[in-house]
């Protein structure tokens, strides 16, 4: 669960994420602000759209993330 506030007037946000059907690709990373930006499916509905998320905005839950690999670091041929 995200809270926190966006957006010129400081609007406060909440977002849950994370529920069964919501995948997402990280797109960008700002190591300055603490933001990804994602590529995201399945919160709100079936289509893929850009989100950004502040990582200080987490106040419930955890962030997983997984490295795609090629083939040859495994040893696959």
């Amino acid at each position: 669960k995200f809270q926190g506030k966006h957006g010129p007037m400081h609007a406060k946000y909440t977002a849950e994420v994370g529920k069964p059907d919501h995948v997402g690709v990280v797109a960008e990373w700002d190591g300055t602000k603490k933001k990804v930006r994602a590529w995201e499916q399945g919160r709100e509905n079936k289509k893929v759209k850009m989100e950004s998320f502040k990582l200080d905005d987490l106040r419930s839950g955890e962030v997983k993330v997984w490295r795609v690999m090629p083939r040859s670091w495994v040893g696959w041929t």
